[in-house]
């Protein structure tokens, strides 16, 4: 059985006892269901077809390793809102060019730290992250860079190609 069941005698997760996985582990503790996680994303991935895409994880909604990991392996990149949720990207063996930085109110260290490791790209949320042609050393020049974008008022970005989110349930 895959995901969570339930038998007269008790819940299971992917036929594992969740009475077992307490007994050895403790309470509280938070168990997910890596067959449903990878079918999720199986799904995800499979509804695009062959059009070009790929699947980027929100670090931010659990960048627990083992749930990292699972999706890694499924082919998965990363979008990240820190420089905390870089290098836990990094150690759970995401190379800088499957990591996209975004997130609002990136500080000078955050953009020039995401400038030096070479990340996919570099989502700028405000003019305050770009210098877009004034001379400031550390912010982004955000149209002499092919993988940093600027969101314009259409919502599509200056440079770049553009971005969709899709959020799944």
């Amino acid at each position: 059985m895959i995901g969570f069941t339930r038998t007269s005698e008790e819940l299971a997760c992917d036929g594992v006892s969740l009475t077992a996985i307490a007994a050895a582990e403790g309470t509280p503790v938070y168990v997910y269901s890596a067959a449903t996680i990878v079918q999720r994303y199986r799904d995800l991935d499979a509804a695009f077809g062959d059009y070009p895409h790929a699947i980027h994880y929100a670090f931010k909604a659990n960048s627990t390793r083992a749930l990292v990991s699972l999706l890694k392996a499924q082919g998965s990149a990363v979008d990240a809102v820190s420089m905390w949720e870089v290098e836990v990207a990094r150690k759970a063996g995401f190379a800088p060019r499957q990591i996209v930085f975004d997130g609002v109110g990136k500080s000078d260290a955050e953009l020039e730290s995401a400038v030096a490791l070479d990340l996919k790209a570099i989502n700028v949320e405000s003019a305050g992250e770009c210098f877009c042609g004034f001379d400031r050393e550390s912010k982004i020049d955000c149209f002499g860079s092919s993988r940093c974008r600027k969101q314009e008022p259409t919502g599509l970005p200056a440079t770049g190609h553009p971005a969709k989110r899709v959020l799944p349930i």
